[in-house]
């Protein structure tokens, strides 16, 4: 019996000297970590093109100007088409804001400028094609348009989606100031809508006498024909509106002084 149970004690007190010998699992399963690293970073020294290139995934060094590199990159390689229509100095132009067309149709031009400040288009159409400088020629904002004709790169006949230029609403609309600036920039009179029209026809068709004088004055011809073969005055006495009279008075006496 004493030999059985020193023979047991025996054996637990070998169980448990095997067990403290034995490291925990935590940290066997540490060394066999330690070992798979190792494993890599050898792996790698033999295989330097298996390594990850890292620096693809490194964000962009930001520039002095505040843009990171990648923009730039992005710029150079075609944003360029952003530019066209940008504020001067800014190619990053938010296009077609509604808030320039307000601006430029309300004749608020501190707002316009701010607008175009903080990189806003000042030649961006709407869904109608219609750019600021139509929205403000038949407006009669005078001072908008002004102001807009001296920006750089300014479009002066740009054609909306029913082929109208902002000259052809100023003279529709009777706005004599307006069509004095258009034309004094250079705005051609002798563009015809798809109708045939020109901008005599539009003033002619509204009588707007002080309008039709101006553009007569400015080289426009009494005898064009739109596309249904109407001159100025035939629209006018169509029409009968304004003062249609005189204009067609007018008119008639611009074709008798033609060679």
């Amino acid at each position: 019996m004493r030999k059985k149970a020193g023979t047991l004690l025996a054996a637990l007190l070998a169980g448990a000297l095997a067990a403290q010998a034995q490291p925990p699992a935590y940290m066997r399963k540490a060394k066999e970590i330690q070992a798979e690293a190792r494993n890599m970073q050898e792996n790698s020294r033999k295989n330097p093109q298996q390594v990850p290139d890292f620096e693809e995934n490194k964000p962009a060094v930001p520039s002095k100007t505040g843009k990171s590199s990648s923009r730039a990159h992005a710029h150079s390689n075609g944003a360029e088409n952003e530019e066209d229509n940008a504020a001067p100095g800014n190619a990053t132009a938010k296009m077609g804001a509604q808030d320039v067309m307000k601006a430029a149709s309300s004749g608020n031009l501190g707002e316009l400028q701010l607008l175009e400040s903080k990189g806003y288009s000042l030649t961006a159409p709407d869904a109608e094609q219609n750019t600021p400088l139509h929205m403000a020629a038949y407006k009669n904002q005078k001072a908008v348009v002004d102001y807009l004709l001296s920006r750089p790169g300014i479009l002066k006949d740009p054609l909306d989606k029913r082929g109208t230029t902002p000259l052809m609403l100023a003279a529709g609309a009777g706005n004599l100031s307006c069509v004095e600036s258009l034309l004094a920039s250079g705005c051609d009179f002798k563009i015809k809508a798809p109708d045939g029209s020109t901008a005599l026809h539009r003033a002619a068709a509204q009588g707007q006498l002080a309008v039709v004088d101006k553009l007569l004055e400015a080289g426009a011809d009494p005898a064009a024909t739109d596309a249904k073969g109407n001159t100025p005055d035939k629209l006018a006495q169509q029409k009968k509106k304004g003062d249609w009279e005189s204009v067609i008075s007018h008119l008639k006496q611009a074709q008798s002084n033609q060679p």
